[in-house]
């Protein structure tokens, strides 16, 4: 009798999924647009969640031309767009909607 050789496949992120995770690592620390974090934080917090370092470049590139962040070199900001794309300002504006009004 013969065998069936079982193959993985592994599906390649693609470039919008390694940035949104990397966006990810903003939202988890509740950052605002125009803030900062450190980007040996950030490239920590992506590998650790299973990317690579290629992944992060290419992350940082995508995110850059979607002008989500601006890489500083050491500090990478989130920008309107972003902040936007991380979800944070839909909680943001919904909870202003939701704040009670004075009368």
């Amino acid at each position: 009798m013969g065998y069936v050789e079982a193959k993985t496949v592994v599906k390649e992120p693609n470039l919008e999924e390694c940035a949104k995770s990397m966006l990810e690592i903003f939202r988890s620390r509740n950052v605002a647009s125009g803030q900062s974090l450190m980007a040996s934080d950030v490239y920590i917090a992506f590998v650790s969640r299973g990317w690579s370092g290629t992944d992060y470049a290419s992350a940082i590139q995508y995110a850059k031309s979607q002008d989500w962040i601006k890489d500083e070199g050491a500090e990478v900001t989130l920008l309107e767009a972003g902040f936007v794309a991380t979800g944070l300002w839909d909680n943001y504006t919904s909870s202003k909607a939701k704040s009670p009004t004075s009368g």
